[in-house]
């Protein structure tokens, strides 16, 4: 019986009587034993006392697989069975215990079986198209670093559920039949999440990118023409790549991953963060100017002419190979690594603000000699 002559009480108190049997049950079954007397009768005194200790023990054994089993089958959920089962794990080595909560063990192995099939289902539904890219997205998180994230956090769970099951069936849990095929999948699937083989791929590609890169001479200044259809178009030199590129590099810092950054990424990284706030400001001049230059018919383009030509040759001061590769020949030669590059773009600035403000003119101005030419011919 437990303390108290009857098996009431909480577990804790059980628990604690248990401990007491246990600790006592030497002391009182061999307190009167001579360990020294080697005579038949007292190798039968002390057979008699190693037995009334293992019946002892068993007592105490069935009397806590009984108590195990009570609280297994008051749970309420699986979480619960779970705390109970991390709490009693030690009892796992006794067989009487073992089988007192078999059924329990399958029920909660085949909680853990599912949870397992729903991460292998995520993962071969890729991160590209998970609800968890989505968010990075939004919360501005790189690809890159989102997908390592989101392996880590599948790992993290991986191993949640693996510690569950040692809590279950103990730590060779891997070892049972039970827990043998469910301890494959599970490292079947965290060799798939390697966050670090996400990482080498990502290096290789920029590596690759880096070394087929033929433009390094035009990717020194900030402009660059391309042909759209019929017609050359001034283009601020800066791709945006660059700009995910120093996002990504922050968060894989952030990750751990700062002494594995090869250093020819980490300086075009560098560089695309010292040319980010001059190529944004370029980029929304250029914008600007194609806008307003889209406004103005033929009749009135001359008489927009001088401001034009003072945009056109400031743009010409940024570039110097065009699409035919002939030279461009300037008094002038901007670059992106020039000291007055800032200096530049603000000069480009103010000349086509000068050029929005005269087409904006010149278009209220026709659109008031229109209003009139309608009027007389009405008269």
């Amino acid at each position: 019986t437990g303390p108290g002559g009857d098996d009431s009480g909480s577990s804790e108190e059980y628990s604690a009587w248990a401990l007491k049997e246990v600790d006592e049950a030497p002391l009182s079954l061999f307190a009167s034993v001579d360990v020294l007397d080697l005579s038949a009768r007292g190798e039968a005194v002390f057979a008699a006392a190693l037995d009334g200790y293992d019946r002892k023990v068993d007592a105490i054994e069935e009397h806590l697989a009984k108590l195990l089993r009570d609280k297994l089958s008051s749970c309420q959920d699986a979480e619960d069975m779970f705390r109970v089962f991390a709490r009693f794990n030690p009892l796992l080595s006794r067989t009487r215990v073992r089988v007192a909560v078999k059924e329990f063990q399958l029920q909660l192995m085949n909680t853990v079986g599912q949870a397992v099939q729903k991460l292998q289902s995520k993962f071969t539904h890729k991160y590209e198209s998970s609800s968890a890219s989505c968010i990075a997205t939004i919360r501005g998180i790189p690809p890159v670093s989102g997908k390592i994230l989101w392996a880590k956090q599948m790992e993290r769970q991986v191993h949640a559920l693996m510690k569950r099951m040692s809590h279950v069936l103990g730590k060779e849990w891997g070892q049972h039949l039970e827990g043998r095929q469910l301890r494959r999948s599970c490292d079947e699937l965290l060799s798939k999440l390697d966050s670090r083989a996400y990482f080498r791929n990502w290096v290789s590609e920029w590596e690759r990118e880096l070394s087929s890169d033929t433009n390094s001479k035009l990717n020194t200044f900030p402009i660059i023409i391309v042909r759209e259809g019929k017609f050359l178009v001034a283009k601020a030199n800066f791709d945006e790549k660059h700009e995910y590129l120093s996002r990504e590099i922050r968060y894989l810092k952030w990750l751990g991953y700062e002494r594995d950054i090869p250093r020819t990424i980490a300086l075009v990284s560098e560089e695309a963060m010292t040319r980010h706030v001059h190529a944004m400001a370029l980029k929304t001049a250029l914008s600007s100017y194609a806008a307003a230059r889209g406004l103005i018919t033929e009749e009135l383009e001359p008489l927009v002419s001088q401001e034009m030509r003072a945009i056109q040759e400031s743009i010409g001061e940024a570039f110097d190979v065009s699409l035919d590769g002939s030279k461009k020949t300037s008094k002038r030669r901007t670059r992106w690594d020039s000291k007055d590059v800032g200096g530049w773009i603000a000069v480009l600035n103010e000349h086509v603000n000068r050029f929005e403000e005269r087409v904006e003119i010149l278009l209220r101005a026709s659109e008031n000699i229109d209003v009139a030419i309608d009027a007389l011919k009405s008269v």
